[in-house]
């Protein structure tokens, strides 16, 4: 939803990561399509997403704010207003 991994990459990984009876998660990160700092911000996104903090666009704005400006998720929502919530 981000936009971090195109469609065609995800259709890749997955029939990669079948083949291999593997996690798509590992296939992603052994393919170096995402790295562990994208791991950690999608995990914080996803408690707060599971939570109903925030919504699914705040999640993805977010991911690729924080991402390009080296930031944690929690203080990219207080840069948005959002407040970062607490779980």
């Amino acid at each position: 939803k981000a936009g971090l991994l195109s469609d065609k990459e995800i259709q890749i990984a997955t029939a990669l990561a079948l083949s291999n009876r593997q996690p798509l998660l590992k296939t992603l990160v052994d393919a170096k399509l995402v790295n562990e700092k994208g791991l950690e911000y999608a995990s914080q996104c996803k408690i707060y997403l599971d939570h109903n903090l925030i919504k699914m666009e705040q999640a993805a704005i977010a991911m690729v704010y924080a991402m390009e400006n080296n930031i944690s998720i929690d203080d990219t929502l207080d840069c948005f207003g959002w407040s970062a919530p607490v779980v």
